[in-house]
């Protein structure tokens, strides 16, 4: 988010940059590679205007409600759990253990948990497009967006790749404004 705010996007894959750039804000050792595609950095932008500790201690406090609203989100599709104890499905989202480690290391995690959940929530109610809309801010991590959509695609669920395509199309014409072309390419 520093890189893209200071006018560093184009050097945002840049290991030595990132190294430089962490070393001047972070109290860390070593580089901690940005891995994401370069929209994704746009998300960051906000908390760089804070302190390290303060940017740490909001992004952590965002990923709790993130969790919390993919609980909320989850909940009704969870009756069973519910039938048994009332706070059991909140319980497990909480003490999930992945979970816990991307709090802990404020990882982007979260809120591809998010997302995947509201998709799930539009697809649920009949509202194939806007799931594929969201489905496709869930390229943050591309690994996982892309065998989904390819589900999808063999499951004729052409709304559903139609939001995702769309989507993409942006987050990719979002990455090239940020970084620039040739940045993007390489």
């Amino acid at each position: 988010g520093y890189m893209v705010r200071s006018g560093d996007a184009h050097r945002l894959y840049d290991l030595d940059r990132q190294q430089q750039v962490q070393n001047q804000l972070l109290p860390l050792h070593g580089v901690l590679p940005f891995l994401y595609p370069a929209f994704s950095a746009l998300l960051f932008v906000p908390f760089s205007l804070l302190s390290w500790r303060a940017a740490y201690f909001t992004f952590f406090a965002l990923n709790l409600l993130l969790l919390w609203l993919s609980y909320r989100l989850m909940r009704k599709s969870l009756p069973l759990l519910s039938e048994l104890w009332r706070p059991l499905p909140l319980i497990l989202f909480l003490c999930f253990f992945p979970a816990g480690e991307a709090l802990i290391q404020n990882q982007a995690s979260i809120l591809l948990l998010f997302l995947y959940c509201a998709a799930f929530a539009f697809l649920q109610r009949k509202k194939p497009l806007a799931g594929g809309l969201v489905l496709g801010l869930a390229m943050i991590k591309m690994q996982t967006a892309l065998p989904v959509a390819l589900l999808f695609f063999l499951w004729r669920r052409w709304r559903v790749v139609a939001g995702f395509l769309l989507t993409t199309a942006a987050t990719m014409a979002a990455s090239v404004a940020a970084t620039g072309l040739a940045a993007f390419l390489a």
